[in-house]
């Protein structure tokens, strides 16, 4: 929000009164809903024991049964997502954005997106299986907290950060630094 503010009065732009408040409660929201992902998977592997029929039943690599778990997991967040897109589409009437230029790229850099998400969760469930019973807490806030940090690196590394004001940029290594803290003191922690 600082860096914002410094950014809208150097450019001479006025702050919309209300806007603040819906975009905090719209982060809120988005931090509590983001957890639903890794609930899913918790109840999928510790609860209804997936990984471990695909292990016992159908003789998968216990290290690669963390799959069996995302695919049911992505294939119920992909209907759900698919469907409500394409009713949109429909009922905006907004299927011409396709046909636009660049939508190609657009499209192609969604796949790749996919692909790399769906990658890192591949690569969370192999370190919380690693991990062991308290791998989808622990290996949940670590990863949370490094998706974090390498966003914010990436906005330094592309400028998002070069019309940030000093006070700004304090503030968000205050932040960034003690989520690296909270990493170091949970995985300290499970190692006790």
């Amino acid at each position: 929000m600082k860096r914002e503010k410094n950014e809208n009065v150097q450019q001479g732009k006025q702050i919309q009164k209300g806007a603040m408040l819906t975009g905090v409660i719209i982060c809120i929201l988005a931090g509590l809903f983001s957890s639903g992902c890794n609930i899913a998977y918790h109840i999928g592997g510790n609860i209804g024991k997936i990984d471990i029929i695909s292990v016992e039943k159908y003789g998968n690599p216990a290290w690669l049964s963390g799959i069996s778990v995302w695919t049911l997991i992505f294939i119920g967040g992909g209907l759900s997502s698919v469907s409500y897109s394409i009713f949109t589409l429909f009922r905006n009437n907004s299927w011409k954005g396709f046909t636009v230029r660049g939508s190609g790229k657009n499209l192609s850099l969604t796949m790749i997106m996919a692909l790399a998400h769906f990658a890192c969760l591949f690569f969370y469930g192999l370190g919380g299986w690693k991990v062991g019973e308290l791998g989808t807490s622990v290996g949940f806030a670590i990863f949370q907290s490094g998706s974090i940090l390498i966003g914010n690196s990436l906005g330094f590394a592309t400028g998002e950060w070069k019309n940030a004001g000093t006070e700004a940029r304090r503030w968000v290594f205050g932040g960034l630094s003690v989520l690296i803290l909270g990493i170091i003191v949970v995985s300290v922690g499970n190692i006790l």
